[in-house]
């Protein structure tokens, strides 16, 4: 996707400012102030630096949304997406994007198309509410260097924010959702993996699987509820054999655990992570399985001489 050039060209290029705490700083020249090139500068107006990219959105018609879910799934798709897998999608249609994080220093000087970091110090120049604030030697990064940053982070967006439907997954994270007859399920892909059983020593192969939590909402906010299995599956830690959607046993685990974890986008990582766990390294010949492998059932499913990396239970 082209997309126009952006408001770092049009308006850092030839502007004197600073940006500290997300406001623009502009700069007039000053018998007292901050000295740089032999040149005097006090602090001027202010505006939001978000401003500008609002601007640059509306005057060229950009948008990051445009998503095909409905809005009753809003919170669920801001905490898989954006929280847990740090998309920074606007999921929110009636609110614009603002995507700058990370593209230029949080505190920064600006200066002939080049932009200087700028961080705290007791014997600072620049003092910006109260904070003391001295400039790098050099610059971190040029208003081109940004201006192409940005249009990949903002096309990557834009890709991504009007193609969210029903399913996403993140391959780096490994996490994602589906939505399933109205239901938010948050979920972690489960490569094919090989357990290995003690009793009679062979190998079974199993194939991929979906582990899924159900998330809802409670009066404490966003809850999830126990660990399945999405699709058709068999496996020693689950009831039935070839049915979708099983619950997972988790043995003597307590999902309290989980709940007890600070944050919930670090809940739903862990939740999801233990029930990959369970199915590929919870079994053990001498536990207390809903199967066991030397089940007819999983003759079908015994490997010779297997992939020793896909073994997960040894």
């Amino acid at each position: 996707m082209r997309l126009p050039e952006t408001f770092f060209k049009s308006y850092f290029s030839e502007n004197l400012c600073f940006v500290i705490d997300g406001m623009i700083y502009g700069l007039v020249d000053g018998k007292k102030g901050f000295r740089f090139h032999n040149r005097r500068f006090a602090l001027d107006k202010r505006e939001p630096i978000t401003k500008l990219e609002d601007a640059y959105m509306e005057r060229h018609g950009l948008q990051t949304t445009g998503l095909a879910v409905g809005g009753e799934h809003m919170d669920f798709l801001e905490l898989v997406v954006n929280r847990v897998c740090k998309e920074n999608l606007s999921l929110n249609q009636k609110k614009r994007s603002h995507i700058l994080k990370g593209i230029v220093p949080m505190d920064f000087f600006s200066y002939n198309g080049r932009f200087y970091s700028l961080y705290e110090s007791l014997k600072g120049e620049v003092m910006v509410k109260g904070k003391s604030f001295c400039l790098a030697k050099y610059p971190s990064l040029t208003v081109d260097e940004a201006d192409a940053r940005y249009r990949d982070k903002l096309a990557r967006n834009i890709s991504l924010g009007t193609s969210l439907g029903k399913s996403y997954y993140n391959e780096s994270k490994r996490i994602g959702y589906d939505i399933i007859e109205g239901c938010f399920y948050a979920k972690t892909i489960v490569k094919p993996y090989v357990l290995y059983e003690m009793i009679n020593r062979k190998h079974y192969l199993f194939k991929q699987a979906t582990v899924c939590s159900e998330l809802f909402k409670d009066k404490q906010g966003i809850a999830f509820s126990p660990l399945r299995v999405m699709e058709k599956y068999s496996h020693p830690s689950l009831a039935g054999l070839g049915k979708p959607m099983q619950k997972i046993c988790v043995g003597d685990f307590s999902y309290d655990s989980i709940r007890n974890i600070g944050c919930l986008e670090e809940q739903i990582e862990s939740l999801l992570r233990k029930g990959a766990n369970l199915l590929t390294r919870g079994y053990r010949s001498r536990g207390k399985p809903y199967h066991f492998l030397t089940e007819n059932h999983f003759q079908k499913m015994e490997v010779k001489n297997p992939d020793i990396s896909l073994v997960s239970n040894v």
